[in-house]
């Protein structure tokens, strides 16, 4: 489902997380941002075209990323350092 993640820093040394996605599917798909101590830091739905921006006001850390369209989901593990 996810195609890919990527780790951008923009002109401002501000750090965020692009995540693209693909599907067979066109149902919308949720996207949580667990912190490690189980905290929802960030929520979003939308398109599965779209590509999903965030992270940037993230603390230093490990991350649960866990994207949801229908009955399928998948999890991945996001960490930040400073920057």
């Amino acid at each position: 489902m996810v195609k890919g993640a990527g780790i951008t820093q923009s002109n401002n040394n501000t750090v965020y997380t692009s995540l693209v996605m693909q599907s067979n599917s066109n149902e919308e798909v949720e996207i949580i941002v667990i912190d490690m101590y189980g905290k929802k830091v960030y929520q979003t739905k939308g398109s599965i075209n779209e590509t999903y921006i965030f992270g940037n006001k993230f603390a230093s850390g490990m991350y649960i990323v866990r994207v949801i369209q229908g009955t399928k989901s998948q999890t991945l593990k996001l960490i930040k350092g400073e920057g």
